[in-house]
């Protein structure tokens, strides 16, 4: 997967480098993700959610994130 060609995923585990991605499902965390590589993901219509309270995502230092709703 090129950084610009968005690959679709259905679990945030499957985010294995930087790049552009979008979930294929909705999504529920029973623990913090931390975000390891510089990523844009799409909802593409779909949620991302917490079986629990904590902090859903975190973002790993000198890494970026940006979360948007293409759909």
């Amino acid at each position: 997967m090129s950084m610009d060609t968005p690959a679709g995923i259905s679990s945030l585990d499957s985010i294995t480098k930087a790049g552009h991605y979008y979930l294929t499902n909705d999504v529920t965390l029973s623990g913090t993700w931390t975000c390891k590589y510089s990523v844009n993901l799409c909802l593409n219509g779909h949620s991302i959610t917490a079986n629990d309270s904590f902090d859903i995502i975190t973002v790993a230092q000198g890494k970026t994130f940006t979360l948007t709703d293409c759909n």
